[in-house]
């Protein structure tokens, strides 16, 4: 019996890791992979610097 499911539980693990290999999700890598971040990061940037901008700009409305 203990070994019916040591043989069902590898042939799990099995099947998970060979499944794993072959749908997992690509990852870049390389300069266009750290480019391609950066340029998340600077567009992000600009977005937080536009929302603190426009709060500023509320706060001066309100304290006028």
């Amino acid at each position: 019996m203990g070994r019916i499911i040591t043989f069902i539980l590898g042939v799990g693990v099995v099947v998970w890791v060979l499944w794993y290999v072959m749908y997992r999700p690509t990852t870049q890598t390389g300069p266009e992979a750290a480019a391609h971040r950066l340029e998340n990061v600077r567009q992000t940037a600009g977005q937080v610097e536009a929302d603190l901008q426009q709060k500023a700009e509320d706060l001066l409305q309100k304290t006028e």
